[in-house]
């Protein structure tokens, strides 16, 4: 995406920048103090690199705690594909290959291959997955609950207490068992 590689440069060019005033003045925070005492000035820029760091520590350990709940639902529906599918059941989705594998260890074909409904109709999958962080084109969307006669959801995953907003719902193939 073009424009996320120019965010990302920018980005890059703006760290440098921050980066070199930061060192511009670490340097001359050393060569003030140092006049008065060498020992001193090393103490003080050490004391401000250590405190630096630990604020990116408690930064990121922030960011790792709010995230580890991010994707739980994907994770969940595969662990229940795991436990309640036979082991040569193949998966079909958008963009979650390698959690169907590493997760619920099951073959997965990836949805965007099919480039028109015919396809799907005759597809060897056993099981469609839809996952709300990936979501399938429109039209496979519709063509999957438009055909519950063949695809029936056997398990759903929410955001929501409600239960109004799917993040995760298999379908089982009917046709193929």
């Amino acid at each position: 995406d073009k424009v996320r590689n120019l965010k990302d440069f920018k980005i890059e060019v703006m760290s440098i920048t921050f980066v070199s005033i930061a060192g511009l003045g670490g340097d001359w925070i050393y060569r003030t103090i140092k006049k008065y005492n060498k020992q001193i000035s090393i103490f003080i820029i050490l004391a401000i690199l250590v405190f630096g760091a630990y604020q990116e520590i408690v930064f990121a350990d922030n960011i790792i705690k709010l995230k580890r709940e991010s994707f739980l639902y994907e994770r969940k529906g595969f662990e229940w594909v795991k436990s309640n599918t036979p082991e040569s059941s193949i998966m079909l989705g958008r963009g979650t290959g390698p959690y169907s594998l590493y997760y619920a260890e099951r073959y997965y074909i990836d949805s965007p291959a099919i480039e028109n409904i015919s396809e799907l109709e005759n597809t060897k999958a056993d099981y469609f997955i839809f996952n709300a962080y990936r979501p399938d084109k429109e039209e496979i969307i519709n063509f999957i609950q438009n055909n519950q006669d063949k695809w029936q959801p056997i398990n759903a995953f929410f955001f929501d207490e409600e239960r109004n907003q799917p993040a995760f719902v298999i379908y089982k193939n009917m046709e193929q068992n």
